[in-house]
């Protein structure tokens, strides 16, 4: 059943992403780590040359948390409205005019705007959707390895790079994201994010506030199924939470699942997996289950054993479960689709809001915003949504920009739904607070959306 109107106490069962949602990250610290140790590897294992931190920086300006897309074929980074108009495009090291997106899409039309609208955010060898912080903060150093190989190519050839050039440059950094990412990498030492991560948690990692913690006690003394669901690995899982929340963090939910693997964990029938939380670091072991146990932790998984139990702990045949979670394609689209759970996007733009909790800082908005790309909502040129918004609006019940903005109004606040949005205007009624800047949305849309 979907909420109309959202209010926490209507729902049965409770369930958060970790990563940018349960715990939010420093962005901008992130953005430094992340990229100085990719820029690293880019050095010492793929014979980049040393100057290549420069070109990494050159590309700060088009940093943007609009949900782009990658498009592997052209090398290119592109914003697209409702339709799959290319509103806007990057190329190499400018933007390109009308004219020269249509020599590359006829009539400005990216060709795979129907499966993105189903659900398809990446697809391999043609698109990558940005649509979270992890992706945003490494679209500098992407930026910059298609332009290195462009230009090493151009150099070498004397001819103008295709399409081979574009996915060996989506290759390399996507080699480059697996070694400092691979959870191998974390018990070996080998990657420089994990271990500044272990040395230095502090530095990237916020730490969960006592309105928030007792907010969850709260939902659970109402009887309420509080879960936490994420892929990240169960070694990382604790790193994060150990630091976020205290040693005896899995004391605040009644069941834990890490490295679920979403999207796949929704469609794929994979058995859960026991954590071993006597080990050091706790681990994953080989035994397997279909029967969940109140109050344990599991990796891997499926969403149907996961269903199925929730509805034997409330003993109700239909229960109302929410998800809280900042990635469309990880958290949001499939359990709102297969599952018909109320879901809540966690969106750290509308902290450029007052009202928000945690208000954007300086180096955030720099990352957050582009004046380059526009509003991130809307395509001025075309006068429609972004496909982006298209997919907040469709597939999310609300809008938030934390879990702490929600835990301030307590239990029993009702947020209106995107459900509610009468779609002959923009709508903005899923969105807390409303989007009040340009760099969200045009004013005078919002002030005629107010007014509808």
């Amino acid at each position: 059943m979907l909420l109309k109107q959202f209010n926490v106490s209507d729902c049965d069962a409770v369930g958060f992403d970790m990563d940018q949602t349960m715990c939010r990250y420093n962005v901008p610290k992130m953005e430094d780590i992340l990229s100085s140790s990719m820029i690293k590897v880019l050095i010492q294992h793929m014979g980049y040359p040393k100057e290549f931190s420069n070109n990494v920086a050159s590309f700060k300006n088009i940093m943007c948390a609009g949900g782009l897309i990658c498009d592997i074929p052209s090398g290119s980074f592109v914003k697209i409205d409702i339709e799959g108009k290319i509103e806007k495009m990057f190329h190499h090291k400018g933007f390109l005019s009308a004219a020269e997106i249509e020599e590359i899409y006829p009539d400005s039309l990216w060709p795979h705007v129907d499966k993105f609208k189903k659900g398809v955010f990446s697809f391999a060898g043609q698109y990558w959707f940005m649509e979270d912080n992890f992706s945003v903060v490494l679209m500098t150093v992407l930026a910059a390895i298609f332009s290195h190989e462009i230009d090493q190519h151009t150099l070498s050839t004397g001819k103008k790079a295709d399409i081979a050039v574009y996915r060996r440059a989506f290759l390399t950094f996507n080699d480059v994201v697996g070694i400092l990412w691979d959870p191998e990498t974390y018990v070996e030492g080998t990657s420089a994010f994990f271990e500044y991560m272990k040395r230095e948690p502090g530095q990237i990692l916020c730490p969960v506030s006592d309105t928030v913690k007792d907010w969850l006690v709260k939902l659970r003394s109402q009887g309420k199924f509080v879960f936490l669901m994420t892929s990240s690995h169960c070694d990382y899982t604790n790193l994060v939470m150990s630091h976020c929340f205290s040693p005896k963090w899995t004391e605040c939910f009644d069941l834990i699942i890490s490295t679920a693997r979403k999207p796949k964990f929704y469609t794929e029938r994979m058995d859960f997996s026991v954590v071993d939380t006597e080990a050091v670091p706790v681990c994953s072991t080989s035994e397997t289950t279909q029967t969940l146990k109140r109050g344990h932790w599991y990796t891997e998984g499926n969403g149907e054993i996961l269903n199925k139990f929730i509805r034997e702990v409330l003993k109700k045949d239909d229960p109302v479960v929410a998800y809280f979670g900042d990635s469309l394609k990880s958290d949001i689209f499939s359990p709102k689709l297969l599952y018909n759970w109320d879901t809540v996007y966690i969106m750290d733009s509308l902290r450029s809001s007052e009202n928000s909790a945690y208000p954007l800082s300086k180096a955030e908005e720099s990352i957050f915003f582009s004046n380059e790309w526009g509003p991130i909502l809307f395509c001025q040129s075309t006068n429609k949504m972004s496909l982006y918004s298209h997919i907040i609006t469709s597939k999310s019940s609300i809008a938030i920009p934390s879990v702490e903005y929600m835990a301030r109004t307590g239990l029993n606040h009702s947020f209106s739904s995107f459900a509610q949005a009468d779609h002959r205007s923009y709508p903005v009624t899923g969105f807390h607070p409303q989007p009040n800047t340009s760099l969200l949305l045009l004013k005078d849309l919002v002030k005629l959306a107010r007014k509808a």
